[in-house]
């Protein structure tokens, strides 16, 4: 726990108001936790650590009533907004448990749980992640990744927040943060390919015995 984190845990960086003995206690406790929870994911946004972090976290956000869940959701968004420069072109709702579902799925895929969708793209880069410099082919080949991207979307649809993150991302952002997510789940995104590749072999050569 981070010592910011662990202040407003204990009441010392947020001001609270006067405890009045008509509140029940675990209410203000169920807050304090709350806030040192959110602050927990908050503060590793755009971070290699998040996944692990997020994981320990969100069940105490899950468990939340929906307008504690919407607080969550809102302080995410300025944060992801603040950290990785991106915006989404229009104002973003949260009414109901549905639109918190679905963001949460946003904010795993944007900080982590993106290896199944970049495994599609980089399968039609003609290259291998673990054979190169990341960093370097990604330079070097922005159109042929935003081309892919775009022809991924068609054929794999996302939900609606990581579509629009997707297609509206600036082109220097987007390079920015798939060079990165490619170079942490690389070894995954590999394997997946493998495994689609030898499925379809697979497949490819029962049909040729029949």
């Amino acid at each position: 726990m981070s010592e910011k984190t662990q202040k407003a845990l204990l009441g010392g960086f947020l001001e609270v108001p006067e405890y009045d003995e008509s509140e029940d206690l675990d209410d203000v406790q169920d807050e304090a936790i709350f806030v040192s929870s959110s602050m927990e994911i908050e503060e590793e946004v755009g971070l290699d650590d998040f996944e692990i972090t997020y994981l320990e976290f969100i069940p105490d956000i899950t468990q939340q009533p929906l307008k504690n869940k919407i607080r969550f959701c809102h302080r995410i968004l300025d944060r992801i907004t603040e950290v990785r420069d991106f915006s989404f072109p229009v104002f973003v709702e949260f009414l109901t448990e549905n639109d918190i579902s679905e963001f949460l799925k946003f904010i795993e895929f944007v900080e982590y749980d993106n290896s199944v969708f970049l495994s599609h793209v980089w399968q039609f880069l003609d290259t291998s992640p673990l054979k190169i410099d990341i960093e370097k082919f990604c330079e070097e080949n922005v159109e042929r990744i935003i081309k892919e991207t775009e022809e991924q979307i068609q054929l794999h649809p996302q939900n609606v927040n990581i579509d629009t993150f997707l297609r509206t991302y600036d082109k220097e952002g987007y390079i920015k943060w798939f060079t990165k997510s490619t170079q942490r789940n690389k070894a995954a995104i590999v394997i997946l390919i493998t495994e689609r590749k030898e499925k379809k072999h697979e497949s490819n050569s029962n049909g040729n015995n029949q």
